[in-house]
């Protein structure tokens, strides 16, 4: 009985250590991966995201891998830490998708290329009403996107 407390009580400190130590919007971000899934899934020739249910957001904005704190805000027109918030400035095995108001991230996802290469796309910013991009097969055999319309602040 002493054992099943102390295992339970073990259980429980975990737990809460787990989410102490995620960032405060983990949840919402993985919600949205999974969003961002599900249209990706559709059995359709592109994605909208413009359909992401994240509330307020006006464009999407894509961050390759290696980028750091200066492409983020020149890219998205004013300031954010995302070298605090995402893993891409290390890692080449995700995208960023930043979802943002005109000076605010509403939310962002560090999306795995291995479910969808959004870093095809370049280092760019869609307004929401154009955040349509292709889907194209690559010869390694991974989803890659391309856009259907013009960006809205393409930067290299």
């Amino acid at each position: 009985m002493i054992l099943g407390k102390r295992l339970l009580l073990v259980a429980g400190v975990s737990s809460v250590l787990f989410v102490c130590r995620e960032p405060k919007n983990y949840f919402s971000e993985r919600k949205t991966e999974r969003e961002i899934d599900g249209l990706i899934e559709l059995p359709v020739s592109e994605v909208d995201l413009s359909q992401v249910k994240a509330s307020g957001w006006s464009r999407v904005c894509v961050m390759g891998p290696y980028s750091d704190n200066e492409v983020a805000k020149t890219l998205l027109g004013f300031p954010w830490d995302m070298e605090a918030a995402s893993k891409v400035e290390l890692y080449d095995d995700v995208t960023l998708l930043a979802f943002v108001t005109e000076d605010d991230v509403v939310i962002h996802v560090d999306y795995p290329r291995a479910k969808g290469d959004f870093s095809e796309l370049g280092n760019v910013c869609i307004n929401r009403n154009q955040a349509i991009v292709l889907k194209r097969s690559r010869q390694d055999g991974r989803l890659g996107f391309a856009l259907d319309v013009p960006s809205s602040e393409p930067f290299d």
